[in-house]
């Protein structure tokens, strides 16, 4: 199961933002479009299956969240240093996604210190 939190959906996140960057390479390496979302689709359903079954929900919550959060930033800092340029506007400049990225790790800090209070 962790297979599909660790992996998986950070490999899906990465093909889009990847063919985000890069159209092109939609010629070299092709997934049809419906079959990506049809993927996507079943990940978000099992991971949150997955979340609702599992007893840490909120420990893995919140772990992945400030994992997916840095990770994706650094993957947009990479994209762009490699001269990709978002179609959809993503960019490591865009005040807004420093914004959900800060908030976002602060939250994560801030569960994460309540819950260490709560076991002490």
């Amino acid at each position: 199961m962790k297979i599909l939190e660790n992996i998986i959906i950070p490999l899906f996140l990465s093909i889009l933002l990847v063919y985000d960057f890069f159209p092109s390479l939609q010629n070299i390496f092709y997934i049809p479009r419906l079959l990506l979302i049809a993927l996507m689709l079943i990940a978000i359903v099992l991971f949150a299956i997955i979340n609702y079954t599992n007893k840490n929900k909120e420990k893995t919550s919140v772990k992945f969240k400030v994992f997916i959060t840095v990770y994706l930033l650094a993957l947009t800092a990479l994209l762009t240093a490699l001269g990709g340029h978002s179609l959809s506007g993503i960019s490591i400049k865009n005040p807004l996604i420093w914004m959900i990225a800060i908030v976002t790790v602060l939250e994560g800090f801030k569960t994460k210190k309540q819950q260490n209070n709560i076991l002490d």
